[in-house]
């Protein structure tokens, strides 16, 4: 819990650690729109 509080105090720290996970997130969506073409693709 202490570390939470802390963690909210720092907030730039956080808004670096939220952009990170925003990119990661964002590829990983990339990867899995693209998955699904290549599939889409090769049911036709």
């Amino acid at each position: 819990m202490i570390d939470r509080d802390a963690r909210k105090r720092d907030g730039a720290e956080h808004s670096q650690n939220m952009i990170q996970l925003m990119s990661v997130l964002f590829r990983m969506s990339k990867c899995f729109h693209m998955q699904r073409v290549l599939l889409g693709k090769l049911a036709r």
